[in-house]
């Protein structure tokens, strides 16, 4: 187990390493004055992993205060490393549609890469624990300020635990809470820091799962990088397959309200 996340981080940091470009820009490099996916805020995992890998593929529509419209296509692939506590994570918001100059434009994004390891899990008197190294590459488009050219990273943890409740139907509650470290270069030798939190609800049934989430982080530069949302997430279950749909609604520096519908295929690999 200490082998494996040890050639995963490295392998995390070699893909990374290389891409030490920045792309000058008149406005400051913070979530404020970027696209939706420029710098997002991170999903929180809840730390109870399992031996299954999941694909997903959705579609999502922004539109900021500021009335700019954003439609995309997304995909995320979630894979066990040999083992349901260990696994690898690729989400990539493919392309989106955007205008800009009066005219209809698309563009491709920054791919994302991570790996997740859960060394403790939930027992009567033990809480699930999960640690989290992730990396964005610079493989998006850099023009109308729709996606920042150069890498970033973070690493975080998260605890859970799960209220069982005596009912078939609806199986219990999972409470998690997350804390980490973002950062994302801002120049040759410049990079924003940030303290990641969050906090989130799950309400766990047998033909549904319902969660709410809050969640954000906190720059030191103070220019527009203190971004926070609340996210409203709902799975349905129909065997392998989860239609999901996802709510967004942005404050502080996020000024962007998300909606997202997509669907999920579960395939067993571990147990």
């Amino acid at each position: 187990m200490a082998r494996l996340a040890r050639i995963s981080l490295l392998l995390l940091v070699l893909l990374a390493g290389p891409v030490i470009r920045v792309r000058a820009q008149d406005v400051p490099a913070s979530p404020l004055y970027y696209g939706p996916l420029a710098f997002p805020i991170p999903d929180i995992e809840d730390a109870a992993l399992c031996g299954d890998m999941k694909a997903k593929v959705a579609g999502d529509f922004y539109r900021s205060k500021s009335g700019d419209n954003t439609f995309g296509l997304y995909l995320e692939l979630d894979v066990p490393l040999f083992t349901s506590r260990a696994h690898f994570k690729v989400w990539y918001p493919m392309v989106e549609w955007y205008k800009a100059g009066g005219a209809t434009k698309h563009m491709f994004g920054d791919v994302n890469l991570s790996v997740y390891f859960s060394p403790l899990i939930e027992s009567k008197h033990w809480l699930n624990f999960g640690l989290r190294a992730a990396i964005k590459t610079a493989s998006g488009g850099a023009a109308d300020l729709r996606y920042y050219d150069a890498p970033g990273y973070f690493f975080d943890g998260t605890f859970s635990k799960t209220i069982n409740f005596r009912n078939k139907e609806v199986k219990g509650l999972r409470i998690a809470l997350n804390a980490g470290f973002l950062c994302w270069q801002t120049g040759p030798r410049e990079q924003n820091d940030a303290v990641m939190y969050g906090a989130q609800l799950k309400l766990l049934a047998e033909h549904f799962t319902f969660g709410v989430t809050y969640s954000g982080y906190v720059g030191w530069q103070k220019n527009g990088d203190v971004p926070m949302s609340l996210k409203i997430d709902l799975a349905l279950h129909f065997g392998r397959w989860e239609p999901f749909l996802r709510y967004q609604e942005g404050f502080k520096d996020y000024p962007y309200r998300q909606v997202r519908v997509g669907l999920a295929y579960n395939l067993p690999l571990f147990k």
